[in-house]
């Protein structure tokens, strides 16, 4: 009504309506149209070009400019039968008729529309031009429509770049230069990777890439990226969408981003000796961010590694997607990972709206050891305020962990929702929170974090690396057998990352062990679980990306499972035994060195009855093999989405075929001399429980598993459930692996 009444008012006072301009582009020559959809808005034809692979990674993108309120008609290969229009704050509404789709906007807008489920369309209203150069101005390089081969542009200051609609550069952008503008309605095929730049301005066009940071402005100042769309894809990692690396001053502005790795990335990263790490003043607002695959939203790392990330701005922008698994236990729609020594602090989040396609996390605040992919030194979190941040998923956790020796300090939520309940505590959503200090709720007040110390611990950093040529701190002298990292002890459980120096290896073997809470007063002994990581993972992977620690105690503090040791090993990728060419004996390093340090180093029982092994993948392979090979060492194995054999390569020699024949676990199933009792049932074997997911690539290997243990009649559990060979599937079948190995302790 209210815009009624001003609408008449304008008419009866002689006001001319609000001007309507719809300007469209030509089809670029050799680029696809899209088979799916079809477009005009206010009646005028706008061509739907299909961009990137076939399938529904292709995104289909109609691109004009406009002023005024448009209406668009889409029309579909089909009947819609179902459609989504996002951002879902847009709050747009449309009416079907057959295979037509009817909305309006009031003005320039993206949206990112599906419908029946075949692949998205990316609706780019752009603002009508302000600035077309003259092709021949001075100083300015002019794209026209079609389609150009122009290869490496260098940047010169002053230098204006003009991209038209309807055409396409295949090129990429480098070098350094002063008051550089990219400009336009078209197209470039490639990067942008600058450094030492000032006053850089990207407005307006569409970038596509494949491989690489698709933006990467480093140690600039005063850079501006406004309405610039980018899409990456068919690649997998390294295919951010605008990184600001190093730069101070930057602004990034209704723009909308899918990528394939993190939409936005602000990182500290370089050669300090070139120029100061530090990012500083980066500004996000307004933006519709889409992670694809192996993405965030927007992400501070992971390489922050030196200088001050500071005054990073988050303002009035929309999640769509955040997905894929990650060194830190999977991408989340938002995070701060600090993976270096970089100082972070005063970093705000302000009106964003993240939608339900998320897969792994809706928050991730992270302090690592510094050597996912930093440098091996430790950096710090501390202010990061949230405010008016409504997440729509209400199941996804909000991860905010710091480190033992360095707390995550100072975090506030403030009018923030989850599924549409405010946020005024920990009960209100699935809080993952680990040594953090000074989490406040407004309203709500302080946080009460009772489980761990209030301030940080003394002790060595998991994982650290000493400096060349250094010893590292509790390093044992040469000619002893192993060495203990000093411990950090925690209230309610008491944890240490130490390492074994290997003879048979010749090299550390490092290892992460969960000691139950009391362990040092105790004095008695424990039952242990050895917990191994799959290919690709590390022995710090089982605490990274599942917290299994924390499952641990919250299972033994309700009496589900007993008190035990948990010992997770580096395995790198040697499937836990020993290769084919001799040159690592992991097998017997295992057996013959890590056990007996181990239970001798914690007060371990030391008999098979309180001894059990279990892993995922490789780990789940490892287990199996170590458990049926020495069944007199263990008394129970659970493993989770296991591989059952070894790779021979392309033509194997016979050599080589007899040591994957000997290295399959269902050969060794049957080559098993078994022992049976009185009533003819096998005895002597640890007790094999089987869990995989119904969309793990290795099911058929565990059938083929389950067969020759009928065969045989190996006593075992097998279970398929819904689930996949990733970190979510993992984490849910970890309390049953804890509680099936705890059933053969109690007894």
């Amino acid at each position: 009504m209210k815009k009624l009444a001003i609408l008449l008012l304008g008419v009866l006072l002689g006001l001319p309506a609000a001007a309507q301009k719809t300007v469209v582009y030509p089809a670029i020559p050799g680029m696809t149209t899209s088979p799916d959809y079809s477009l005009t808005a206010n009646g005028q034809s706008v061509w739907v070009e299909q961009v990137g692979p076939e399938g529904m990674e292709s995104l289909h993108v109609a691109n004009f400019s406009c002023e005024g309120r448009q209406t668009i008609e889409i029309k579909a290969a089909g009947a819609i039968k179902d459609y989504s229009i996002q951002p879902a704050s847009a709050g747009i509404k449309g009416k079907v008729r057959g295979n037509t789709l009817t909305f309006t906007i009031d003005g320039p807008k993206k949206l990112y529309i599906q419908v029946n489920g075949k692949p998205y369309l990316a609706l780019f209203a752009n603002p009508l031009e302000t600035e077309v150069p003259a092709a021949d101005a001075p100083g300015v390089r002019y794209f026209g429509p079609g389609v150009h081969d122009a290869g490496r542009i260098a940047f010169e200051d002053g230098m204006t770049v003009y991209i038209a609609g309807g055409a396409l550069v295949n090129g990429s952008f480098s070098g350094t230069g002063k008051n550089v503008r990219i400009l336009g309605r078209g197209s470039l095929n490639g990067n942008l990777s600058v450094t030492g730049c000032e006053n850089l301005t990207v407005d307006g066009i569409f970038m596509r890439s494949t491989r690489g940071w698709t933006n990467t402005v480093t140690n600039s100042t005063g850079t501006v990226y406004r309405n610039v769309k980018v899409f990456s894809h068919t690649g997998t990692w390294g295919l951010d969408g605008i990184n600001p690396v190093s730069s101070k001053g930057f602004l990034i502005e209704d723009c909308f981003i899918r990528t394939r790795d993190d939409c936005i990335a602000v990182k500290a990263n370089g050669n300090p000796d070139n120029f100061d790490l530090s990012c500083k003043d980066v500004t996000v607002r307004g933006c519709l961010l889409v992670g694809w695959d192996h993405a965030d939203g927007m992400t501070l790392g992971f390489e922050l590694n030196g200088g001050i990330v500071e005054n990073i701005l988050m303002q009035d922008c929309d999640i769509l997607q955040a997905r894929g698994s990650g060194r830190t236990g999977g991408h989340a729609a938002f995070s701060i990972v600090c993976d270096g020594p970089s100082e972070v602090r005063n970093i705000r989040y302000e009106d964003i709206r993240v939608e339900s396609d998320i897969e792994y996390k809706n928050l991730e605040i992270i302090l690592t050891e510094g050597e996912r992919y930093g440098n091996g030194r430790m950096g710090s979190i501390k202010g990061v305020h949230l405010k008016n941040v409504r997440w729509t998923n209400p199941v996804k956790p909000l991860a905010i962990i710091g480190h033992p020796t360095r707390f995550v300090e100072d975090v506030t939520f403030e009018d923030c929702y989850i599924g549409g309940k405010r946020l005024t505590g920990l009960q209100d959503a699935d809080f993952q929170i680990e040594f953090v200090k000074g989490l406040t709720f407004i309203p709500g007040g302080p946080a009460v974090i009772d489980r761990y110390p209030n301030e940080p611990q003394g002790g060595r950093v998991p994982g650290q690396r000493a400096a060349a040529g250094q010893q590292r701190q509790g390093q044992q002298v040469q000619g002893q057998r192993g060495r203990q990292e000093q411990p950090v002890q925690l209230e309610g459980s008491y944890k240490a990352d130490g390492a074994i120096e290997s003879k048979l290896l010749g090299k550390t073997v490092h290892y992460t062990v969960y000691l139950p809470k009391g362990f040092a007063t105790s004095g008695k002994k424990y039952p242990i679980l050895y917990l191994l990581h799959g290919a690709g993972g590390d022995h710090g992977s089982w605490q990274k990306d599942a917290r299994f620690s924390q499952v641990a105690d919250r299972m033994i503090a309700a009496g589900q499972i007993p008190e035990m040791v948990i010992v997770c090993p580096e395995g790198f990728n040697h499937a836990y035994i020993n290769s084919f060419d001799g040159k690592a004996p992991y097998e017997d390093f295992f057996v013959q060195e890590f056990m007996p340090f181990i239970e001798k180093e914690y007060r371990i029982i030391g008999d098979r009855a309180h001894r059990a092994i279990s892993g995922l993948s490789m780990g789940g392979y490892g287990s199996l093999y170590h458990s049926l090979k020495r069944p007199e060492l263990f008394s129970s194995c659970f493993a989770m989405s296991a591989a059952t054999t070894r790779n021979a390569g392309e033509n194997p020699t016979p050599a080589m075929q007899a040591y994957i024949k000997a290295h399959t676990i269902p050969d060794i199933v049957r080559s098993l001399t078994l022992v049976k009792d009185e009533k003819g049932n096998v005895t002597g074997l640890p007790r094999l429980f089987l869990e995989i997911g119904d969309d793990d690539f290795l099911l058929l290997n565990n059938f083929d598993l389950v067969r020759a243990l009928r065969e045989t009649g190996i006593p075992h559990q097998f279970r398929v459930r819904d689930g996949a060979h990733t970190w979510d599937f993992w984490r849910e079948t970890l309390p049953s692996a804890l509680q099936f190995v705890s059933e053969s302790f109690r007894q």
